[in-house]
């Protein structure tokens, strides 16, 4: 496996401390080859013929790579070229240990429907990030800065990048998530503490505005210096596709008696718990457009939950090879750290984080057998008597 990184703005090790940060997933694969059969020879003196093979020539080579898989879905027409998912300016990660290959599986387990952190660690992406050398780097932003009294943070995000179901992934997203999301107080009955500052004692929530399609600014009533390594920043991206979620919510649907026979047919009470469902942080929603690099397509109540790569992911490597470059994630359910150990050393497992939960260990040494241990000292209680000396 393979490991990224990037490079940018220095952040010390204890503001890295308060936060939570995630390592990027790394990865395997084979390279996409390109090329196709010669064009037969034509007599020097005629024209050569229109055909197929002159039109490609005429074409423009891409700019990036991609998957085998998805070369083949751009060839049967089920997707468009990889330069037109990719965003103008796409993320570049640069391998630890150079360009990787395309293809393969990545099988790790997970504990049950508590566990959805398994999932989420390795295929979440935040609006920035925290690398190995502790700097803090763009990642969906294309770049960010802060006022001189911490009090704005402006975002710019990256032009042309997509949702996991090709349509556009602009600001307008983030002005529904605090609009519709974060200020409806059915929805969000406390507002989130991350998103505020303290001004006299009292907790003011920020405000979103957003000049253009690609420009967020989040403006706090008083300092905020921390505020690039909150976990809503640098572990993950908390909103879901505005066009996606617009028909589960009442202000936004044009067919209300939609809404209300989802409800019906979820088996639920009312829209707010459909809408919670449908943009649920636990991956129970595979239809739900996602911008991260896998994409579940597998229910979480299954015993194994199954991620595949997402086609309009917009990262590439350093090649210009569009990332992942693993096809596919497993993660196999297991109620019993043993025998989720014995799918480890069978090679049923190829990398898990968090580490195994509540594995055996071996108990500890006794007391003076151990290298270099001394007994304890005697409880109190237990120390022999020692007659006082009187004094002179």
């Amino acid at each position: 496996m393979r490991s990224l990184k990037i490079r940018k703005n220095d952040v010390s090790r204890r503001d890295f401390m308060r936060v939570s940060a995630m390592a990027t997933a790394g990865t395997v694969l084979v390279a996409c080859g390109a090329g196709g059969e010669p064009a037969a020879d034509a007599p020097m003196e005629e024209a050569p013929a229109e055909s197929t093979d002159s039109g490609a020539s005429d074409m423009p080579a891409s700019q990036y790579n991609e998957a085998p898989r998805l070369a083949e879905m751009v060839a049967n027409g089920e997707l468009p070229p990889v330069d037109e998912r990719v965003p103008v300016n796409p993320l570049v990660l640069e391998g630890l240990d150079g360009v990787g290959n395309y293809g393969g599986l990545w099988r790790a387990g997970f504990r049950g429907q508590a566990d959805h952190f398994a999932v989420r660690q390795v295929i979440i992406r935040g609006i920035l990030s925290i690398n190995q050398e502790l700097t803090v780097n763009p990642m969906i932003a294309e770049s960010w800065s802060v006022s001189d009294d911490a009090t704005e943070y402006t975002f710019n995000l990256r032009e042309g990048m997509k949702w996991s179901d090709g349509s556009p992934f602009t600001s307008a997203d983030f002005v529904y998530w605090f609009e519709d999301e974060m200020k409806n107080e059915t929805l969000t009955p406390v507002f989130p503490g991350w998103l505020t500052s303290p001004v006299e004692g009292e907790d003011v929530p920020v405000e979103l505005t957003a000049p253009d399609d690609t420009t967020i600014t989040f403006t706090f009533a008083g300092p905020n210096a921390l505020f690039h390594l909150e976990g809503g920043v640098v572990l993950d991206c908390p909103l879901r596709s505005a066009e996606y979620m617009k028909q589960f919510h009442p202000d936004h649907t044009d067919d209300q008696a939609a809404l209300d026979q989802m409800i019906a047919d979820a088996g639920l009470d009312n829209w707010t718990e459909l809408y919670t469902d449908k943009r649920s942080a636990r991956l129970s929603n595979p239809e739900s457009p996602l911008l991260w690099p896998w994409l579940q397509v597998s229910e979480f109540t299954e015993e194994i939950v199954t991620c595949t790569r997402n086609p309009y992911f917009w990262a590439v490597d350093t090649a210009g090879n569009q990332l992942p470059y693993i096809d596919d994630l497993s993660y196999r359910l297991f109620n019993d750290a043993d025998v989720h150990a014995l799918r480890l050393v069978h090679g049923e497992i190829d990398s898990q984080s968090p580490p195994l939960p509540n594995a055996r260990r071996p108990p500890p040494p006794a007391p003076g057998k151990g290298k270099n241990r001394r007994p304890p000292p005697p409880h109190p209680q237990h120390r022999p008597h020692r007659p006082q000396r009187k004094r002179r």
